[in-house]
């Protein structure tokens, strides 16, 4: 008997920890979660699922880590020449970003966020030919905007450095 579309869907989250754990964190998009597990553009059965499994899910408990990552989407880069009423999230130079019907994704990172922490983190990103949009490191704060598309990946790949880093 063949499996059904949940029970695949679990079977997919439990072999990705970053992503059960970012569903802990109730931080993912879940029509995005459900192409990145499946590949494809029908997502609409895979993201109930989704949903579904993710409420039987414990919690996450941010004590145990010493980096907290949030994830917001959609997000947008403007020049600052171009008008604008939103309250910007972060100003890069002559650009911004603010929450809006963008292509991007911002991974706000706080906590125990060193220079070298986040360079290793792009680092990583390069490896894995993700090219962030636009990033910045302010005392314990690091930005991190990348397209859309990579945001999955991206974050699992941040959160394995920030694991790897302090152990």
């Amino acid at each position: 008997m063949s499996e059904s579309v949940a029970e695949k869907t679990r079977h997919k989250i439990n072999s990705n920890p970053f992503i059960y754990k970012a569903l802990q964190a109730d931080i993912l998009n879940y029509s995005t979660t459900a192409s990145f597990l499946f590949n494809t553009d029908k997502t609409e059965s895979v993201a109930a699922a989704i949903r579904r499994y993710q409420s039987t899910l414990p919690k996450f408990d941010q004590k145990s880590s010493r980096v907290t990552i949030r994830v917001l989407t959609p997000v947008e880069v403007q020049e600052m020449d171009n008008p604008c009423t939103a309250t910007p999230l972060l100003r890069l130079g002559k650009y911004r970003i603010i929450e809006t019907d963008g292509g991007h994704t911002a991974l706000v990172l706080t906590g125990e966020i060193s220079h070298s922490l986040f360079i290793t983190m792009l680092s990583r990103l390069t490896i894995a030919n993700i090219e962030p949009v636009a990033h910045s490191f302010v005392e314990n704060t690091a930005y991190i905007i990348v397209d859309n598309t990579e945001q999955i990946t991206a974050l699992r790949l941040i959160e394995e450095t920030a694991d790897s880093y302090y152990e």
